[in-house]
């Protein structure tokens, strides 16, 4: 059984108060797939992974709520995670995941002119499992690719004569590269990165906009995504300029 369960205290007009709670199952299978083999994680004799979410939050307006921000801080537990254990090579549930931490973001209109969006998150995440189970010596690591710090900012501004620049930023610290408490010592973390982009727009008429984007400005080489043990990398996307043109009637 899952549920979920919020409420909304709103002490002014301009700014409300939230708590929520919530459950899901991930059950055996869920990939579309069931094995009766005791090595498979989606043998459909194992309990359903037993995820729990908590938040607890603020969202405030202002400038007549044109522009809004929010702070939530929120944990996540994750139980009866399947692992292979390593003696038997059976599917077991020893493991719990955890996430925690804080998020802040803004987004709206700062004046007439000037627009604005980001966000950050702060996390902690960890690892446990029994030192006596499969995997119980990484009890206490990092999950991996769960970042410690993310976060983007994106902002435009319309000048008088119809052109408008903005640009913005995204973020991610580093990330492990596997859940282990003894790393490669070669390559442990993929490492942080920046990404740059940019924008710049013209109002040609009231009909016709032109619009330039440049993605990725400094051509950053970075890795969007890894697969599941950590040893090959999906590249981010290079250096791109994407010209458009917005006809209105």
């Amino acid at each position: 059984m899952t549920w979920k369960l919020g409420a909304v205290y709103k002490p002014v007009h301009a700014g409300s108060l939230y708590a929520s709670v919530g459950t899901s199952l991930r059950p055996p299978g869920t990939n579309l797939s069931l094995s009766t083999t005791t090595t498979n994680a989606d043998n459909p004799g194992l309990d359903p992974q037993e995820a729990t979410n908590f938040e607890l939050g603020a969202k405030w307006d202002f400038a007549g709520g044109k522009l809004s921000t929010t702070a939530a801080l929120f944990r996540s537990e994750n139980k009866n995670v399947p692992t292979t254990d390593s003696v038997t090579g059976n599917v077991i549930q020893a493991v719990d995941q955890t996430v925690q931490g804080i998020e802040l973001g803004v987004s709206g209109q700062v004046t007439e002119n000037w627009i604005l969006f980001g966000g950050v998150a702060v996390m902690d995440s960890e690892y446990s499992a029994p030192t006596t189970s499969a995997g119980g010596t990484n009890s206490g690591a990092e999950l991996q690719w769960a970042p410690k710090v993310s976060g983007n900012v994106w902002s435009t501004y319309r000048l008088p004569f119809g052109l408008t620049v903005g640009g913005g930023a995204r973020y991610m610290s580093t990330v492990a590269r596997q859940t282990t408490t003894t790393p490669s010592a070669t390559a442990p973390e993929m490492p942080s990165y920046w990404v740059l982009d940019a924008v710049v727009g013209y109002d040609v008429n009231r009909h016709l906009t032109l619009r330039l984007n440049v993605n990725n400005l400094a051509d950053e080489a970075y890795s969007r995504s890894l697969n599941s043990n950590g040893g090959r990398y999906v590249p981010g996307a290079a250096r791109s300029y994407l010209l458009t043109a917005s006809v209105q009637f």
